[in-house]
């Protein structure tokens, strides 16, 4: 007898049931009943059984058996599953193998990323805190959900969107610019073929003092970025970073007021293994559970969330706020380059003391 799977690669969508057609062919009189195996289960998959079987030729023309498998939901790629026919009178065996490309259903699930630690339950002592002193212009991103995604942002509590984006990417920048401490939402649904579902939604508070650099880091140099704030004294201070370069452990970010300076990011992943990816979109507090020395996550922008710093914010406690700070950003490698998009301070300061602000402008939306 012969046995051929048919076709050769079936197209099928994960959390569902897929099938292909084993075709048995009798040569040269066989009447023998073929009974056909395959493993039980495997990564991401499970059989679900032949029908019918066993089964018997009786000529030339294929008998078939329709061969049916549950993928589960984070099934995906191509999925290959060895498949014996045997004769049940002598063991006579012939192999072939089921091919089945497999597409994941998008499912609901809570976003994996705005620049916020992993979600709640994560492996800290406490659930993380919310994301807050995020950018004006800040990099989104969310975890694998389908493969377009229709990405919304609303301001507060509002029904209508500020800005719907859709894109194939797992991370985007709006185009609109955010208002200082206030608080926005995010939500993504992801779609394809298989079907669509929505994330949770995600609210964030933006910082105080952001300044949009979008700068490029020289290759094996130095980028500084000078600015003036308006604002009393330093207090629980906070910096936010969104820099894109392809090799973080690339990267050394100093903070610099009058004569206190701090060490922000320092390679993260070395002297070790480094952290060969990109992206680093982070808010630095000294209260953070993580360190950022130590990240380098598989998704997302690599050094991401709520983060402490490499050397203390407490250095800056109390300093006077209203004059220039600087940020110094270090390429320490050469052969990949990367760019300053955005950074930001807040401070926590006293409800008498005057906020800090940018350029004159005051976080209630009038000018001085």
């Amino acid at each position: 007898f012969s046995m051929l799977v048919n076709p050769n690669t079936v197209q099928v969508c994960s959390n569902t049931v897929g099938s292909t057609w084993v075709d048995i062919a009798a040569m040269n009189g066989f009447t023998n009943s073929i009974f056909l195996e395959a493993p039980f289960s495997g990564p991401g998959w499970r059989m679900d059984g032949f029908v019918p079987n066993p089964i018997t030729p009786f000529s030339v023309n294929p008998t078939r058996s329709w061969m049916r498998v549950y993928f589960f939901p984070n099934a995906a790629g191509l999925i290959q599953i060895p498949v014996t026919g045997r004769d049940t009178s002598t063991n006579f065996t012939r192999f072939g193998t089921a091919r089945f490309q497999v597409t994941m259903t998008p499912t609901p699930m809570l976003l994996t990323r705005v620049l916020s630690p992993q979600p709640p339950g994560a492996q800290f002592p406490a659930d993380p805190p919310p994301p807050t002193d995020i950018g004006w212009r800040p990099l989104l991103s969310w975890g694998n959900i389908g493969l377009n995604y229709t990405a919304s942002l609303r301001k507060g509590a509002a029904a209508t969107p500020l800005e719907t984006k859709t894109t194939s990417n797992q991370s985007l920048r709006f185009d609109t610019v955010l208002d200082p401490i206030d608080t926005y939402s995010l939500s993504v649904q992801g779609f394809n073929h298989c079907g669509s579902a929505s994330t949770g939604t995600v609210q964030i508070t933006t910082a105080q003092a952001c300044f949009l650099v979008d700068r490029a880091i020289p290759d094996g140099g130095m980028l500084i970025s000078s600015n003036v704030i308006a604002g009393n004294i330093a207090e629980d201070l906070r910096v936010t970073l969104s820099i894109e370069h392809p090799r973080v452990s690339d990267l050394r970010v100093s903070l610099m007021r009058l004569d206190r300076a701090a060490i922000l990011i320092d390679q993260p992943g070395l002297p070790s293994n480094g952290c060969n990816r990109g992206g680093l979109e982070a808010v630095l507090r000294d209260s953070a559970p993580r360190f950022a020395e130590s990240q380098c996550a598989s998704e997302g922008p690599a050094v991401n969330g709520q983060l402490r710093p490499n050397q203390s914010l407490s250095a800056f406690e109390g300093v006077p706020a209203s004059g220039e700070w600087t940020l110094v950003v270090e390429d320490l490698v050469g052969g990949q380059t990367g760019r300053l998009y955005e950074w930001c301070l807040s401070s926590g300061n006293s409800p008498d003391d005057m906020p800090f602000m940018v350029d004159g402008l005051f976080l209630n939306g009038f000018e001085g």
